[in-house]
């Protein structure tokens, strides 16, 4: 019998252990598939994630080489009133930069996907209660990838970019968000990526 607990009692104990390490989830499905990838900000009243997608649009941090990517910057509205989100106050200079990590972490510049990406006519947007408001932007140029902030036909939004070699990457910015009467001041913005 001794024997029985002696096996028995370390199972217990490990397994209680792996179920306490889950993720805790909330009572939304939405918000926990929301929240479960990428690098997220979130409290009242919206959660913001910034993400990279392949090109099925499915989360991801690993690539091939010569694969295509894609950037996003998605945002929930948790509110029970519609928000509006002042696009413009959102730090264009360095959304979606790229940088390649080195093996001492020395971080290099390599470019980010767009030169103009919000249309100056359009100074925000609506998102509704449960709402998820998106940003895309393919690394290398593929419009049927991409959801933009456009005034009419835009064409000539993408750079030239080049596929990126094998190696370590991250993206990363700083910015302030303002929704309706929320301001949100320097939320900081980091997610670090592989091509194999």
């Amino acid at each position: 019998m001794e024997s029985i607990v002696r096996i028995i009692l370390p199972c217990m104990i490990m397994m209680f252990t792996a179920c306490s390490c889950e993720k805790e989830k909330t009572e939304d499905p939405q918000l926990d598939e929301f929240v479960a990838f990428g690098d997220v900000k979130s409290f009242e009243p919206v959660a913001i994630r910034l993400a990279l997608l392949d090109t099925n649009l499915q989360p991801s941090n690993t690539f091939k080489e010569g694969e295509n990517f894609v950037f996003s910057l998605a945002i929930m509205n948790l509110s029970d009133s519609t928000l509006y989100l002042k696009h413009h106050n959102i730090n264009r200079e360095d959304l979606f930069k790229v940088f390649k990590i080195n093996d001492d972490g020395e971080e290099i510049y390599i470019g980010k996907p767009f030169y103009y990406i919000f249309c100056d006519k359009v100074g925000g947007n609506f998102i509704k209660p449960d709402e998820v408001w998106e940003l895309r932007i393919s690394w290398l140029k593929d419009i049927a990838l991409d959801k933009l902030i456009q005034c009419g036909e835009i064409e000539t939004y993408h750079n030239e970019t080049s596929p990126l070699l094998h190696g370590k990457y991250k993206t990363k910015f700083i910015s302030k968000f303002t929704f309706s009467d929320y301001k949100i001041d320097s939320l900081s913005f980091n997610f670090e990526f592989e091509i194999k």
